[in-house]
């Protein structure tokens, strides 16, 4: 397909209108993964609305493709293009049969082989463990640092969660991925409110929930400080065990942290900030990383 051999054989994963295969750059014969889009695949139960979710998502990645400039924190984004649905018949995805009779989106990164930070969260609870405050800090700094980048230019990203940090191969970097839900928040100078109850259940901030509240009061709009927030839940949940409990009310929310005495006064404010209410009060995604600095020098 295009350049890039694919592997239909071994799927990465999948999500609502996308699978995801370990594939080979046929130029550099290095390891990508591929995403292979369709409003038709398997669980897109709503056409029309996957449509525009794959534009607003190739919108983004063309925005990243066209800066010429990566980041160790976030996944290398290789090439995006359209193919006839035919091509995925022919390398035997197996999908529904009207997308090998439409056009399918396909967004080609780097491999990364380090496994998610899911996965070694669902290890410590298997194990009954929580992480260290030291490792915490460390994945916030990788973190705060992938998402000040798309914030600088204007992109928040919308699903920071454990399944969409994943580590390279060598396990050195941390990067953020996937921006299905990624949206750009900045039209010339002028940042834009946005707007949809968008994200992951456990980790969405209360300003987005609040978009699709059936209460008293209109639905709120919010800005990329959102994705500070759902980087605070990931931090409770390495640090406790589960995420914080975020509660509407008609006229406020509550956020019920729950950190262990054993943090130090720092570490408890640090993630309690990031976990503020009101978007004004939680810190800069550019200021988070020098945080992470200063209270890892008690920590440690």
């Amino acid at each position: 397909m295009g350049d890039f051999k694919i592997d239909s054989h071994s799927p990465l994963g999948f999500g609502a209108h996308s699978l995801v295969y370990c594939g080979k750059d046929l130029e550099t014969q290095g390891r990508v993964a591929v995403k292979v889009m369709s409003p038709h695949a398997p669980l897109a139960a709503q056409p029309e609305q996957i449509s525009y979710g794959i534009a607003r998502e190739e919108r983004v990645v063309q925005k990243l493709l066209s800066i010429g400039q990566q980041h160790p924190n976030v996944v290398d984004l290789v090439t995006q293009f359209v193919a006839p649905g035919h091509e995925a018949r022919a390398h035997k995805f197996i999908l529904p049969s009207q997308v090998y009779e439409n056009p399918i989106h396909v967004c080609v990164t780097e491999y990364l082989g380090g496994g998610s930070l899911e996965d070694a969260m669902l290890y410590r609870k298997s194990q009954g463990e929580v992480f260290e405050a030291h490792e915490a800090l460390d994945v916030a700094l990788a973190a705060s640092r992938g998402i000040s980048f798309l914030h600088q230019l204007g992109i928040a990203h919308r699903d920071v969660k454990p399944g969409n940090l994943i580590y390279s191969t060598s396990r050195k970097d941390l990067k953020l991925i996937d921006f299905s839900l990624a949206e750009t928040a900045l039209t010339g100078r002028t940042l834009q409110p946005l707007q949809g109850d968008v994200g992951t259940e456990g980790y969405v901030a209360p300003e987005v929930l609040r978009c699709s509240y059936t209460g008293e009061g209109e639905p709120s709009s919010y800005g990329p400080s959102c994705d500070v927030f759902s980087l605070g839940c990931v931090l409770h949940e390495m640090l406790v065990g589960a995420p914080p409990t975020v509660e509407l009310l008609p006229d406020s929310s509550r956020v019920a942290c729950s950190l262990p005495e054993r943090l130090s006064s720092k570490m408890r404010s640090f993630v309690e900030s990031l976990l503020a209410v009101d978007p004004a009060e939680r810190p800069e995604s550019s200021m988070i990383p020098e945080v992470c600095l200063d209270v890892a020098q008690g920590e440690r």
